[in-house]
């Protein structure tokens, strides 16, 4: 029979943030790198007036918000199900505490 283990949830609540933390740097970069290249596209087709290096700066800066705000967003349920994680383990601890000392 398996046995309580707050390790489980340590390891546990530390993958989930280690996931969400990725998630934040791959949103960021992919949408960067398609913001650029949207934005690089757009000036050629509409032949607008800035030069293509400028029009690809922009699209990437543009690009890796918009990734960085859409990557927070999604990594915030896989924080929120740390913290419960964590919380847990913390009431576990906390319960064995208390009991041992009555």
């Amino acid at each position: 029979m398996a046995r309580y283990d707050p390790k489980v949830l340590q390891r546990f609540a530390d993958a989930l943030y280690f996931r969400a933390n990725l998630m934040i740097v791959l949103w960021t970069l992919v949408v960067a790198a398609a913001g650029g290249v949207a934005f690089l596209v757009a000036n050629d087709a509409l032949l607008l007036l800035i030069d293509r290096a400028t029009a690809g700066f922009v699209g990437l800066g543009v690009g890796a918000v918009l990734g960085y705000v859409i990557g927070s967003g999604r990594a915030f349920a896989l924080k929120l199900s740390a913290q419960v994680a964590l919380c847990q383990k913390q009431i576990e601890a906390n319960t064995n505490r208390g009991g041992a000392s009555s």
